[in-house]
């Protein structure tokens, strides 16, 4: 039977009342206002717990050796790490279930056509992190516009020349000592991987293959296992991020007393500073029409990348900021 109107007074007049009513009770007795709004928000956070650690329960996975941390200290050992991957494989397939944080429920994937249709199909709806290893952070962009810039055959004179240097310190190492000279070829290819990536992709040189660039080097073998290291943070960056501006995320990084995060903030600073220094350059040597004179001589992508940008619609086109993300 339908309730008479009379039996709900949503009036304006009365809603207005209600709510001045509920405020000046909450302002003359804040400590109860706070209990009330801590315990509220306490309920919501343990609901939505409980709805994260139900999530997946249909699917098979290994005990969580912690209701804090769940697996991701066994996911992230950089000793044991492949070790569990292994197990996991062997035992519950290409699919399984783990444990991250307050016993949320995770995805673990390593079957190759859904990784395949996820970062290639999907990669939009991923959850990116635009200021971690950033200063001014990095947006995603039309793909067209990369596409413009791709790899043109202008540039295999230029690995076609990083390949013979390479072949021809490789031979000084082998010459030493009278041809007992020990090769180690993962830091060859290391450094190799970075000069063409540079001098390719970005018109630049990072001299490495001459003995240069240290801090380069130093920041790009260092990142990901500091960022290992800090795996713990990982699930509160999303909601980290909601407060405060990037200047104001700085102040506090700088106040951390953990190694790991000093250490993220040097390799920050040392990245920016370069993708800076090269977006300058890049940008200047257009400007004066002097692009064929440098490293690349205008046909690397970080060049035509440059020149695409000026031609389109000026709603289509990157900022500085954006720019500047994009050699990172």
């Amino acid at each position: 039977m339908p309730l008479p109107s009379s039996a709900f007074p949503v009036s304006g007049g009365n809603l207005i009342h209600e709510i001045l009513a509920i405020l000046e009770a909450m302002k003359q007795n804040p400590i109860t206002s706070a209990l009330v709004a801590a315990g509220l928000a306490g309920t919501y956070l343990l609901y939505n717990m409980v709805q994260r650690a139900r999530s997946l329960g249909s699917l098979q996975g290994p005990t969580s050796p912690s209701f804090l941390s769940g697996h991701l200290s066994q996911f992230f050992d950089p000793a044991t790490g492949h070790d569990f991957y292994a197990m996991l494989r062997n035992k519950y397939g290409r699919v399984c279930r783990l444990k991250g944080t307050l016993g949320e429920d995770q995805l673990w994937i390593s079957d190759p056509r859904a990784l395949q249709d996820m970062t290639m199909k999907e990669n939009y709806n991923f959850l990116m992190s635009r200021e971690l290893t950033t200063r001014d952070g990095w947006k995603l962009y039309t793909y067209h516009t990369w596409r413009k810039a791709q790899i043109t055959a202008q540039v295999v004179p230029t690995f076609t020349a990083l390949t013979q240097e390479l072949e021809n310190a490789i031979l000084s190492d082998m010459n030493d000592e009278d041809g007992k000279g020990t090769v180690d070829v993962f830091k060859w290819a290391n450094l190799i991987t970075l000069e063409m990536i540079g001098q390719g992709g970005l018109g630049h040189t990072f001299g490495v293959m001459d003995g240069k660039g240290e801090d380069l080097i130093y920041a790009f073998g260092r990142m990901l296992p500091a960022l290992i290291e800090l795996w713990w943070a990982r699930p509160f960056l999303p909601l980290l991020k909601k407060f405060g501006s990037g200047p104001f995320g700085r102040y506090i990084a700088e106040r951390i007393p953990l190694s790991s995060v000093q250490e993220l903030i040097k390799i920050s600073d040392t990245l920016n500073n370069m993708a800076a220094d090269i977006y300058k350059r890049k940008k200047d040597a257009i400007a004066n029409g002097t692009s064929h004179t440098q490293v690349g001589a205008g046909s690397d992508i970080m060049t035509l990348l440059l020149k695409q940008n000026e031609v389109l619609p000026p709603n289509q086109r990157m900022s500085e900021e954006e720019l500047v993300s994009q050699i990172l």
